[in-house]
């Protein structure tokens, strides 16, 4: 796991700390149901998924100067690790996102029963 965390580089910094935030921000929302929080939790969410696809974006471009800096090196292996390694940006966004979705759902279920 520290493997893929170390691979993804920096964009794996943000979508951790905003992934922890929401995590506890849907925690509460989902046992309250407290509308307030519904907001400010669709919008970490949002910034999850953007950090997650800068993170790949920026892992891809990096590749692609390795690769044009490196003519003696074999493309094809070189932009399959980076494409790999950049993926995992995608992957801890993508997981971060499912639970705080579910956590959304939960708290609108309480939210809804609450009016």
């Amino acid at each position: 796991m520290r493997e893929h965390f170390l691979e993804g580089g920096w964009g794996m910094w943000p979508v951790l700390v905003l992934g922890l935030a929401a995590m506890g921000l849907g925690l509460r929302y989902a046992f309250t149901g407290d509308g307030r929080l519904r907001g400010s939790l669709e919008a970490l969410a949002r910034s999850i998924l953007f950090f997650a696809l800068a993170g790949f974006v920026t892992g891809l471009v990096a590749t692609g100067s390795f690769v044009e800096a490196h003519t003696e090196l074999p493309a094809a292996t070189v932009l399959i690790a980076g494409v790999k390694e950049s993926t995992n940006n995608l992957a801890l966004g993508f997981v971060m996102l499912a639970l705080v979705h579910l956590q959304l759902a939960v708290g609108r279920r309480r939210e809804d029963d609450r009016a």
